[in-house]
């Protein structure tokens, strides 16, 4: 007879966590949005981690623990509930029907998961790791080089005319963009690993190019965020075929033309393994790589043309500067993007 696994939220350590740390601001008479303005994270969050839904850092639960005062033995053992909750693998919802006997064959082999899935799970993840060999995350994106990625899968998985799919381009690239306020939350840690590769990837014009590297420097900078990439000089051990990105302990996401969900730890350790061989073989500091792109981008912007008086090679009067970002090209900031150039 076929079943459908159950599957829990969250560890029972992460619920404990929340229950405890609830209990303790009552105790204190503070409202959540006090908590959340006193250790500098948003009032949902605070909902979420004392509800069991939001997985917290051991950093992060000495934080909150001591803005609420909570005596120095108690700090410690709510800190070990936030390592037990990050160590202890997620049961993610699974749509994938197994006989008896074959659960954990059939979570070895993955689940397909769709989009909605894939953000539920990533918003509930405090540490948010991902390596991509061949495109720049979703995370990272400007809305002109997400939206010519999306329109390319349409038309392969869709196809027909660009008129029929538009309008379901213009939704998942507002929710691409939409989905980097994440990248904000003081909560949350990312780290990206990128092939040099990526750079020179021209998924849009050099005019956005340069907007898009430009969106990767500034990300680079924030204090949450590690930005690595792999120089293509590096010597590989084994060919990166596809990117992936591992949320937390719990799930890793394996993007082909559908999402791949797997939770087995054995899965999660060969992945986390991969991640961490890449990220020796990167450079730590991304901005001179970056600017060499920058600089490649800027100079496909000032085409020369021959001078009809004499041999000598001229910039049109109308060429723009070597560094400077058109008007017409995206702006980086991360919320903006969400309307769709045509």
């Amino acid at each position: 007879m076929e079943s459908e696994a159950p599957d829990p939220p969250l560890p029972a350590s992460a619920q404990e966590l929340g229950a405890e740390l609830a209990r303790l601001r009552h105790e204190r008479g503070m409202t959540g949005q006090a908590l959340a303005a006193a250790v500098g994270i948003s009032q949902s969050s605070v909902s979420k981690i004392e509800n069991g839904l939001l997985r917290v850092s051991p950093a992060d639960a000495e934080r909150i623990a001591e803005a609420l005062q909570a005596p120095p033995d108690e700090v410690r053992h709510l800190v070990e509930l936030a390592v037990r909750g990050r160590s202890e693998p997620v049961r993610r919802p699974s749509r994938r029907r197994v006989g008896a006997g074959g659960e954990e064959a059939a979570r070895l082999l993955g689940v397909s998961l769709d989009q909605q899935e894939v953000l539920d799970a990533e918003r509930q993840a405090t540490l948010i790791r991902e390596f991509e060999p061949i495109l720049l995350p979703g995370l990272i994106q400007i809305s002109e080089y997400a939206r010519r990625v999306v329109n390319g899968y349409h038309r392969i998985t869709i196809g027909g005319d660009e008129g029929t799919w538009y309008q379901r381009t213009a939704e998942k690239v507002s929710q691409r963009i939409r989905r980097q306020n994440l990248l904000y939350e003081s909560g949350r840690r990312f780290e990206f690993i990128l092939m040099e590769s990526v750079l020179g990837n021209r998924f849009a014009p050099p005019e956005y190019m340069i907007g898009q590297i430009g969106r990767i420097a500034a990300v680079a900078e924030l204090p949450n965020v590690m930005v690595r990439i792999v120089p293509s000089s590096a010597q590989l051990e084994y060919p990166h075929v596809q990117g992936f990105t591992i949320l937390d302990e719990s799930l890793v996401v394996v993007e082909t033309l559908e999402a791949t969900g797997y939770d087995h730890p054995d899965q999660i350790r060969i992945y986390g393994k991969i991640f961490d061989e890449y990220a020796a073989l990167s450079a730590s500091d991304p901005q001179a790589i970056l600017a060499t792109y920058m600089s490649t981008y800027a100079g496909l912007l000032t085409p020369r043309r021959t001078d009809p008086t004499g041999p000598r090679s001229v910039a049109p009067a109308e060429t723009r500067g070597a560094s400077e970002v058109p008007r017409e090209s995206p702006d980086v900031s991360p919320t903006a993007g969400t309307d769709v150039p045509e």
